[in-house]
């Protein structure tokens, strides 16, 4: 595991939603944002790790953001995901996370699967596919390289590539055990007595 410029069990993930206040946001997509940053000792140039931007995007207001997304998951009448894509993913509501951009600062970027990956567990309870671009900036800044090592970063922890974008089931083992994995390789060990 590289080694960090603070304990990355002190990192913290913020995830907040705004809107404005008579909007019912039921048939709407929402926007939401994540951020991780250090909450115990660590000096303040390395204290924030990265962000998330996304939507949670219910089956009735897919096209309202993204009308690719239809043409990618869901069949030709818009009403259910693909059938190859159904049997993957859990059974829950007919919602989708689409993570739209992740940034993670340059001393962090070994934990951007990680973390992305807790982002996207966060919203379980409502989604039941996060989809997400392999991409880690604005896709005019990225090269064929980059790409390919985003969504390599992705596959290894709990995306999987479908038709030109990633996908992942919030709630599956995969994106749990990311988080575990942290948990082992850092917690300390108790000594015998």
């Amino acid at each position: 595991m590289s080694s960090f410029p603070a304990d990355p069990l002190n990192i913290e993930l913020t995830v907040r939603s705004r809107s404005a206040a008579w909007l019912l946001m039921r048939r709407q997509p929402q926007a939401w944002w994540a951020s991780a940053d250090v909450i115990g000792p660590c000096e303040e140039s390395v204290r924030h790790v990265g962000d998330v931007s996304m939507w949670t995007v219910t089956h009735d207001s897919w096209e309202s953001i993204h009308p690719e997304l239809v043409d990618t998951v869901l069949t030709a009448d818009g009403q259910q995901f693909e059938p190859e894509l159904d049997e993957f993913i859990g059974r829950g509501p007919r919602n989708v996370l689409l993570v739209e951009r992740w940034t993670w600062s340059t001393p962090w970027r070994t934990m951007a699967g990680p973390l992305l990956a807790a982002t996207i567990a966060r919203f379980a309870w409502q989604v039941r596919l996060a989809v997400c671009h392999a991409t880690s900036d604005d896709d005019a800044r990225s090269s064929r390289d980059l790409r390919a090592a985003a969504g390599a970063v992705l596959e290894q922890h709990g995306w999987h590539p479908w038709r030109g974008l990633h996908i992942a089931d919030p709630r599956s083992d995969a994106i749990a055990d990311t988080a575990l994995e942290i948990l082992e390789a850092w917690m300390p060990t108790p000594t015998p007595d």
